[in-house]
C-alpha cells in the first residue's frame, strides 16, 4: 500500500499550493491540525482530494474556538457525508487489509517525570487552554484544563492497547496527533518545559506490539525513524505555521515539508 502522509497544515495561516497526489496513491493519512472545527478539516480534504480514501485524526488546533464535544460531533457528521474519509478517535478501520488505529492521544505530561510541573506550565503557556471550551455533565460550559487532556490521553491509551492486543492478519498503522516517543522530540526542544505537552512515552507499547507504522503530527519538525529494537517506523511530516519574512517573503515553518511524501506499508 502506498500512503501519502502529512499533518499540521494550519489553514488558518495560509492554504498550501495545490498538488496532485503521486500516481498509485492508495490512501491519505492526515495526522491533525488542518482547520477548526474538525468537520471543516474533513470538508477541505474532500474538496482537495475527492474520493481518495483518507485517515484523519484531529489535532488540538482542530478544536480551537470550539466546544470540544461539538467539534467532535462535526467530525462525526462529516464522516457520514464523506464516507471515504475515516475520522478516527479511539476507532479503527481496515482498508485493503491494512488496519488503521487512530486517536488524537493528547498527552499524559509525564515525559520528563514531573507531571504536576508540566501540567502547570501547560496551563499557563499553551493556547489550548484559552481557545478550547469544554462542557460538563449538566451542559454547562467550562474551561479546557490539563486534567481533561490527561484523562483523554489515558482513555485513548487504554483503547489503543486493547486494539493492539487483538490480532490482525495484516499490517497495523497507528495514527495520532500527539507524539508517541521521545525520539520525536527535536534537539532544540529537549530542555523545553513545554515538551511534555507535545509528547508522551509509549515506548513500552511500541516494544510490545510493534505496529508496522506510527504516523503523528503536533511537533512542527519532521521525523522518519525506526524505534530501536522494533520494526516500527515513526513518520511525522508537518507543514507548520507560515511565517512572513520581510526580506524573503513567506516561508513554512518546516522547510522539509513534502505534501506528497510517500510511505510504503
Amino acid at each position: 500500500m502506498r500512503a501519502v502522509v502529512f499533518s499540521d497544515l494550519h489553514l488558518g495561516f495560509s492554504f498550501p499550493d495545490p498538488v496532485d497526489l503521486p500516481d498509485g496513491t492508495d490512501v491519505l493519512i492526515v495526522a491533525g491540525d488542518v482547520s477548526a472545527p474538525v468537520g471543516k478539516s474533513m470538508a477541505w480534504l474532500h474538496k482537495r482530494f475527492p474520493g481518495v480514501p483518507t485517515i484523519y485524526v484531529a489535532g488540538n488546533h482542530d478544536y480551537y474556538s470550539q466546544i470540544y464535544s461539538e467539534s467532535m460531533e462535526s467530525g462525526r457528521r462529516a464522516a457520514e457525508e464523506f464516507p471515504h474519509i475515516h475520522f478516527l478517535e479511539n476507532d479503527e478501520v481496515v482498508i485493503d487489509g491494512v488496519r488503521f488505529l487512530g486517536a488524537t492521544l493528547w498527552t499524559d505530561y509525564e515525559l520528563y517525570g514531573d507531571m504536576k510541573r508540566a501540567m502547570d506550565v501547560a496551563h499557563h503557556s499553551m493556547n489550548d487552554f484559552v481557545h478550547i471550551r469544554d462542557m460538563n455533565a449538566v451542559g454547562h460550559l467550562q474551561p479546557w484544563k490539563p486534567e481533561r487532556t490527561r484523562s483523554l490521553h489515558h482513555e485513548s491509551r487504554a483503547w489503543l492497547r486493547g486494539a493492539l492486543c487483538r490480532t490482525h492478519d495484516g499490517p497495523t498503522v497507528v495514527v495520532t496527533h500527539h507524539c508517541p516517543h521521545h525520539l520525536s522530540v527535536a534537539d532544540k526542544y529537549r530542555d523545553d518545559d513545554l515538551t511534555p505537552s507535545f509528547a508522551s512515552d509509549l515506548d513500552a507499547e511500541i516494544q510490545e506490539f510493534q505496529p508496522e507504522l506510527w504516523v503523528h503530527g503536533h511537533t512542527h519538525v519532521g521525523f522518519d525513524y525506526v524505534v530501536p529494537d522494533t520494526k516500527t517506523r515513526v513518520v511525522c511530516n508537518p507543514r507548520g505555521y507560515v511565517r512572513d519574512n520581510f526580506d524573503r517573503g513567506r516561508s513554512v515553518e518546516n522547510p522539509a515539508f513534502d505534501m506528497c511524501k510517500i510511505v510504503e506499508i
